[in-house]
């Protein structure tokens, strides 16, 4: 595919220069020969400077669009191929699930079953296992956090559990139910997730932490605010909640762009909340600062924690360890490092790390 998309490349610059030539050299021809015309006519007396003069400037102004031709051409090629990807992305289908669905629980944590669940992605991935033989229960209001080496499965685990796409064998349930029975709008209405890099707008803070959930009072917005420490920053702003962020947070620090992040999830009000890395890109005084707002967040609900920071895990109920699309080791971290696994192999070597840093 990257190949095809070269050679149109590659097919559309040659044409495009040898369009913009010819139009550029056409021109310029035409504008000699209605020159040398032109003095001819005045040698002969059959016409003045000035007119000469006057329809050399009318010819100019009438080159000069008919130049930028060949810049219309790639423009509305690119703009054809963009158009085809549109109707590539329109024609997908929208997610279905059987028979008769039901509203999800929208009260209280949630709890989530995984039975013998394995995954592989679509497509020419499809050899390749990403998860494989899980079986995992997470009880209502329990933190659950998700250690392990790169590539291990552990971004795919929390989709998976997010409803972001269906299990290649296996079931997950929501409460008790399959997740096929719910309504899928709903299902992922019950859930917040908060990325290590969050998504802003060129909106107002206001509008950023309402994104995606525009039915939300002013009153709910400005509560999720305080809660998530947005304020603290916006009141110092002349606009305050009104300030605009910029084109992805630009004019915001990390803290701040992370703050927003949490904002929307406490206004989500969710029963289950996917925090993947939400403090690896911010610096050790932002990560405290922001640790104590997630902890608020997380409480009095169900919470997964996927992280490479262990201070963000070492406390929660229960600790999963995967390796190659297994959950190798399960406990909490006394119990894990006791065991000598690997857990424990991965601690010490970030411990270890940190202090040379220091």
């Amino acid at each position: 595919m990257v190949g095809n998309y070269l050679a149109a490349g590659i097919r559309r610059a040659w044409l495009s220069a040898a369009l913009e030539s010819g139009i550029q050299i056409s021109l310029w021809v035409c504008l000699i020969g209605i020159m040398i015309y032109g003095f001819t006519l005045t040698a002969r007396g059959e016409t003045t400077g000035g007119e000469l003069v006057a329809f050399l400037l009318l010819a100019f102004r009438v080159a000069m669009p008919l130049a930028s031709l060949s810049n219309l051409y790639s423009s509305g090629q690119g703009a054809i191929a963009a158009a085809g990807r549109l109707d590539d992305i329109f024609a997908v289908p929208t997610e279905r699930v059987p028979g008769a669905p039901v509203p999800a629980p929208s009260q209280g944590p949630a709890g989530i079953t995984l039975e013998n669940v394995s995954f592989h992605y679509p497509g020419p991935r499809s050899a390749e296992t990403v998860l494989s033989g899980i079986d995992l229960s997470i009880q209502p209001g329990q933190w659950v956090g998700i250690v392990g080496p790169s590539g291990a499965g552990k971004t795919t685990l929390a989709g998976l559990i997010m409803g972001l796409f269906p299990p290649s064998e296996g079931r997950l349930l929501l409460d008790g139910r399959p997740y096929p029975d719910y309504d899928l709008a709903e299902l992922r209405s019950r859930m917040a997730f908060v990325a290590q890099d969050p998504m802003l707008y060129d909106l107002s803070l206001a509008e950023n932490i309402r994104f995606g959930l525009q039915s939300a009072s002013e009153e709910a917005v400005h509560r999720a605010a305080e809660q998530a420490g947005v304020l603290g920053f916006a009141n110092q702003l002349p606009e305050g909640l009104s300030a605009l962020c910029g084109e992805g947070g630009a004019k915001l620090s990390g803290g701040q762009k992370q703050r927003i992040s949490l904002a929307r999830a406490f206004l989500r009000n969710p029963g289950l909340l996917v925090l993947d890395e939400p403090t690896s890109a911010l610096d050790a005084a932002s990560e405290q600062s922001i640790q104590a707002s997630l902890r608020k967040l997380m409480t009095g609900r169900t919470a997964l924690v996927i992280a490479h920071r262990f201070s963000l895990v070492r406390d929660l109920d229960l600790i999963l360890v995967l390796s190659d699309g297994r959950i190798i080791e399960t406990g909490d971290h006394k119990s894990l490092m006791a065991s000598g696994g690997l857990y424990s192999e991965l601690y010490r070597l970030q411990q270890g790390s940190e202090n040379d840093h220091q």
